[in-house]
C-alpha cells in the first residue's frame, strides 16, 4: 500500500500557509459518522486506517462532497472515493479508493496522500475512452496555486497518472475519438499570456499532444474555455480572454480541430476582421456558452437598440453569434438585464420594429411607432406575485416574471421561458 507516500520536494513546494490549529469546523467534521452508504464508507475507511478521518470538502466544481462515486476499475460496479485528512500524517489531503465485496461491504483498495491541504475541485472523467473512470483532484486554492492530480485504479492500486500546475481545466473530446482530452490553462506569467496545454491519454499515460499560446499581445488572462461541435461535426474550442488590464472587457478566439494535423488551429471567421478584437464586449459576465444545449458555442455581442435612457444602466440588447456558421451566424437576439444578469430572448424581427421602455418594477418591449406593449418583464419576490404575470426563472429568492401584451408572432410564454438564461 502507498498511503502517505509523496516526494519530499512536492511536500515542501506545495504546502499551504495558514493551516496551523484545527478550526471548530474541522473538529466537528472529524468525529461524526455519516449515515447510510456514506456512513458505511467512512466506517470502513476508519477501520482500515485505525483512526478517525477528517472529511475534506471541495470548494468549487461539480462535486462538492468528500464522497465521489464512479467505476474506477471498469467492472460495471459502482466504486467510491473519499477525500480526507489524518491527524497522524499532517495537513495534506489524502484520497482513498473503495469497492464493495461479494457481501456488499465496503473495502479500502488503496489510498495516497495528495498535494496540498485544501481541495479546490474534484471531477470524474473518462480519459481512456473505456469503461473505467478517472478522478481529477485540483489541490490548493485560487488565492495560491492550483495543482492537478489525475488518479486511476490499476491492478488493485491507486495510480497517480499526472501532476501538473494549472489555473483552469476543461474536459472535452476535441478529436472525436470518444475519449476526453484534458485541456489545461497554465498559470499566468508576468506577460499575461494564455498558455494552453492539451493532454491526451495514450496506452495508460498522458502525453502533451499540443501546447500553444493564444491571444498573444491581446489577452491579459483567460476568462473561460467552452468546447463545441460545428454543423459539420468538427470539434472546436472557444477561448474567452480579458482584453487590456481592466478585467472587464472580453474577447474570443476560436480554435478548430484539424483532423489531418491532429491539433487545434486558429479559425478565422468570415466577415470578421479580427478575433478577438471583433468580439469585444464590455462586461466579464458575457462569456461564451452553449446557449441551447446543442453543442454550438455562442459568443455574445452587445448591439445598439432603441432603449429608453432611464433603462440604459438596467438593460442592453444582445446578439449571440455562432461564427463557425458564416451563412447564418445569428443564433439569438434579446435583452440582457444588466441589473439581475439574465438574458431573455425575443424574435429577431423585433430588433428593427420594437423598443425597450420602463414599466412597473421592470421594463417592457413595445412597438416603436405605436408604443403598444408586447411583453412586460419584472423581477419580484414570490409575495409580490400577481395573477397576470407568469414566473419563468428564479434569481436567488426572487423571480423573473413576465406578462404577454399584444400578440406578436413567435413571442409567447413558452419561447420566453425556454430561452431565458441566467448569466
Amino acid at each position: 500500500m502507498k498511503g502517505g507516500r509523496m516526494l519530499a520536494v512536492l511536500a515542501l513546494a506545495l504546502s499551504l500557509a495558514g493551516c496551523g490549529n484545527m478550526t471548530d469546523t474541522e473538529k466537528l467534521l472529524r468525529a461524526p459518522q455519516g449515515t447510510g452508504e456514506t456512513g458505511a464508507i467512512q466506517q470502513a475507511l476508519n477501520a482500515y486506517l485505525g483512526e478517525s478521518v477528517q472529511l475534506k470538502f471541495p470548494t468549487t466544481g461539480e462535486y462538492l462532497s468528500p464522497f465521489v462515486f464512479g467505476d474506477w476499475n471498469g467492472d460495471g460496479n459502482q466504486d467510491a472515493a473519499v477525500l480526507f485528512t489524518l491527524q497522524s500524517t499532517g495537513q495534506n489531503v489524502s484520497l482513498a479508493l473503495l469497492e464493495q465485496d461479494d457481501q456488499a461491504q465496503w473495502q479500502v483498495v488503496d489510498w495516497e496522500e495528495g498535494l496540498a491541504s485544501e481541495v479546490n475541485s474534484v471531477t470524474v472523467a473518462s480519459l481512456k475512452g473505456t469503461a473505467d473512470s478517472q478522478i481529477l483532484v485540483g489541490y490548493g486554492s485560487p488565492q495560491t496555486s492550483l495543482y492537478l492530480a489525475v488518479y486511476a485504479q490499476e491492478s488493485g492500486e491507486l495510480v497517480n497518472l499526472l501532476q501538473q500546475t494549472y489555473s483552469q481545466l476543461l474536459l472535452a473530446d476535441l478529436s472525436g475519438s470518444g475519449a476526453q482530452d484534458l485541456i489545461l490553462v497554465l498559470p499566468e506569467n508576468e506577460e499575461g499570456k494564455v498558455d494552453l496545454q492539451v493532454l491526451t491519454n495514450r496506452e495508460g499515460s498522458f502525453h502533451v499532444s499540443q501546447q500553444l499560446t493564444v491571444g498573444q499581445g491581446t489577452f491579459a488572462g483567460c476568462a473561460g474555455l467552452t468546447p463545441g461541435v460545428d454543423r459539420q461535426g468538427t470539434p472546436y474550442l472557444v477561448v474567452d480572454g480579458y482584453l487590456g488590464n481592466s478585467g472587464n472587457s472580453l474577447g474570443s478566439i476560436i480554435l478548430m480541430y484539424d483532423s489531418e494535423q491532429g491539433r487545434l488551429v486558429y479559425y478565422q471567421a468570415e466577415e470578421m476582421e479580427e478575433l478577438p478584437g471583433g468580439t469585444q464586449r464590455y462586461s466579464s459576465i458575457l462569456t461564451s456558452r452553449d446557449l441551447k444545449g446543442d453543442q454550438v458555442v455562442c459568443i455574445p455581442q452587445q448591439v445598439a437598440w432603441d432603449i429608453d435612457p432611464e433603462l440604459e444602466h438596467r438593460a442592453a440588447a444582445l446578439e449571440w453569434m455562432d461564427f463557425t456558421n458564416p451563412e447564418d451566424p445569428l443564433v439569438e437576439f434579446g435583452v440582457w438585464d444588466t441589473e439581475y444578469n439574465f438574458f431573455l430572448p425575443l424574435p429577431v424581427s423585433l430588433k428593427e420594429t420594437a423598443c425597450l421602455r420602463p414599466s412597473e418594477m421592470g421594463w417592457m418591449v413595445c412597438d416603436r411607432e405605436t408604443e403598444e406593449a408586447y411583453l412586460y418583464v419584472r423581477v419580484a419576490y414570490p409575495s409580490e406575485s400577481r395573477g397576470d404575470y407568469t414566473r419563468i426563472a428564479y434569481i436567488g429568492s426572487q423571480q423573473v416574471q413576465v406578462k404577454i401584451g399584444a400578440t406578436y408572432p413567435g413571442l409567447d410564454i413558452y419561447n420566453v421561458s425556454e430561452g431565458t438564461v441566467i448569466l
